[in-house]
């Protein structure tokens, strides 16, 4: 779950501004409680889509470092008066049943380099430990302090082994991410796959393959949209069998079929449609799916739509499905909706708050507009406002 963002000189952030989701909720480790949903409010221009710009440029930063062709640019805010020279963020969430403190701050003209960094844990009935603490101590000399806490555990030596060559712009955390060091394990697995941010620009990537090979979710998506009103007869996933020649080569085959196999629920997005995979003993038949939406009309007649010909409104609904249907195979989700209420009525938005089928153990966090219908949707406790311009 988040528990906290701060953010100082990022984007549209100019002094430090604080996302507390601290509240009425789940219990946290230190004793706290946190919100299950919470609602971000603010004008047009005031920094809603950059909060999701925020935690997409730590994941990639944090996921992948400063190495060449992934290095992220972390623009300041262009607004201070004076200019600030340090860029700083602040995270703090609970994977693992943990909860992790995480602090960044470095230099943005100066290619990143990293002035302080510092990461705690703190599991249910113990104290707050370092992982570890990393200084500058000379603002000048590019070398950095790091010092290991007992928060590292069993892998206090390979942390220690690793700010020994440790760079003036590459985040220790990185390293240790990148070297499946256990500590920070749940970090990783919070950042790559728990984070969901979900944008405004509806999409349905996923969902065809996902109702071919679990039909029940397909009734469930089909329930959602009858919930809302729409007449819809039924969701499902058309199915074509495809054969070798589908491929350019035999290598190109078998790559395929290895990637479909390695995930459960696996699928290759190509430009027919969704290429799933289905074993049955030593066989593997391929099939490219489709999502189909069956709607009936005013004279009773009725016909299966395909996603590029619905409505804006019905693609939001099939983009948002994962807040109402609960996916085994992502436990615990944190959502982060920009615009939740982009092109959808007051009915639609409850029934996706409310539906019976949502994921219990996800967290949402949305942002919307001052006059949104969202307000009246979450308790006030649960509101928070961006700042100002």
């Amino acid at each position: 779950m988040l528990v906290r963002l701060a953010v100082c000189n990022l984007l549209s952030f100019g002094p430090m501004w604080e996302l507390d989701l601290r509240g009425p909720g789940r219990e946290l480790p230190d004793g706290n409680q946190v919100l299950e949903r919470a609602l971000i409010v603010g004008e047009a221009g005031q920094g809603k889509s950059n909060l999701l710009k925020v935690f997409a440029l730590l994941r990639q930063l944090l996921l992948h470092g400063s190495r060449p062709g992934h290095r992220p640019q972390l623009p300041s805010c262009r607004l201070l008066d004076p200019d600030q020279a340090q860029t700083s963020i602040e995270l703090s969430i609970v994977a693992s049943d943990a909860l992790f403190r995480y602090q960044l701050a470095l230099r943005t003209q100066q290619n990143g380099q990293i002035d302080s960094e510092s990461l705690t844990v703190q599991r249910f009935g113990q104290p707050e430990a370092m992982v570890f603490v990393r200084e500058r101590k000379n603002p000048i000399l590019q070398f950095t302090d790091v010092k290991v806490g007992d928060g590292a555990s069993g892998d206090r030596g390979l942390l220690e082994s690793l700010a020994l060559d440790l760079s003036a712009d590459m985040p220790l955390l990185t390293l240790a991410l990148g070297s499946d060091a256990q500590v920070v394990r749940p970090i990783g697995a919070w950042l790559a796959e728990t984070l969901q941010l979900v944008r405004p620009e509806p999409r349905v990537t996923g969902l065809a393959a996902r109702c071919a090979q679990h039909p029940r979710f397909a009734e469930q998506l089909t329930g959602l949209l009858q919930a809302v009103g729409l007449p819809v007869t039924h969701v499902a996933a058309r199915r074509t069998p495809i054969g070798p020649d589908y491929f350019e080569n035999e290598a190109e085959q078998k790559q395929v079929v290895s990637a479909l196999l390695g995930y459960r629920d696996g699928f290759v997005q190509t430009q027919d449609g969704e290429l799933i995979a289905e074993r049955e003993g030593n066989f593997v038949d391929l099939y490219l799916t489709s999502l189909q939406v069956g709607m009936h009309g005013p004279s009773g007649t009725s016909s299966d739509f395909s996603p590029q010909e619905l409505s804006e409104s019905t693609l939001r609904l099939l983009h948002l499905s994962p807040l109402a249907i609960d996916n085994p195979q992502q436990p615990a989700p944190v959502f982060f909706v920009d615009d939740l209420a982009r092109g959808l009525w007051q009915r639609a938005l409850s029934v996706l708050l409310n539906h019976p089928h949502r994921p219990h153990s996800a967290q949402l966090v949305a942002t919307a507009l001052p006059d949104s219908v969202l307000i009246g949707l979450f308790p006030p406790d649960s509101i928070r406002r961006l700042p100002a311009s």
